[in-house]
């Protein structure tokens, strides 16, 4: 995932985009300015530091109170832009919500798997879900159990809700047809088949 567009106007986070540490601290010092500030698509400036593996301006936004489990309009909190163990271990330190799914189910650890990041990485990010979940977390809710499965979320967007109503109500009226078949048949069966079998008596 990259940042290369930004919107203008955004004055932190492009500071922190383009590493300027002097404007960055400026802006934070100043009492009037939004830390947890997001562009147009719901993105924090402590979203791209964690982005970029700036672990530096990572621990000085979250110092300053930034929101470490802000979403953007994808549900994406900054661990899962994360690639960077020192900064996965930064952001475990404040208290980064390991559990946190997307729009399309998936966890920080899932983003980082589908971004092919390095064992090393994924094996940082399993080392604090361990953690995460013996502090208390809710194993079902870490394990994803109760959230619909990303593959099912994927494919409903990819048809449009539309087509998903339409396929539901196929699918009903298919299971209803079968249904029907099978007991009209069934009963077919049993009004055209006597249940007992008379032998015919004949006299002599």
């Amino acid at each position: 995932m990259e940042f290369d567009m930004m919107e203008s106007g955004y004055a932190l986070i492009e500071a922190v985009l383009y590493e300027n540490m002097g404007m960055a601290q400026k802006l934070l010092e100043s009492e009037n300015y939004d830390i947890n500030e997001a562009d147009a698509s719901g993105r924090t400036a402590l979203h791209v530091a964690a982005c970029h593996g700036n672990e530096h301006v990572v621990r000085l936004l979250l110092e300053n109170g930034a929101d470490i489990n802000a979403r953007d309009k994808n549900d994406n909190t900054p661990l899962h832009w994360c690639g960077h163990s020192e900064c996965i271990s930064i952001l475990a330190k404040y208290g980064a919500d390991f559990a946190v799914r997307n729009k399309i189910g998936a966890t920080a650890k899932d983003m980082a798997i589908r971004r092919g990041v390095s064992p090393e990485v994924i094996d940082t990010f399993e080392r604090y879900e361990q953690l995460f979940v013996r502090q208390g977390c809710d194993r079902k809710r870490m394990a994803g159990e109760d959230s619909i499965s990303p593959l099912w979320y994927e494919f409903g967007q990819e048809l449009g809700p539309k087509k998903v109503f339409l396929l539901v109500l196929f699918l009903l009226c298919f299971s209803l047809y079968i249904a029907y078949t099978v007991t009209g048949f069934s009963k077919h069966v049993e009004t055209r088949l006597p249940l007992k079998y008379d032998r015919p008596h004949y006299e002599l």
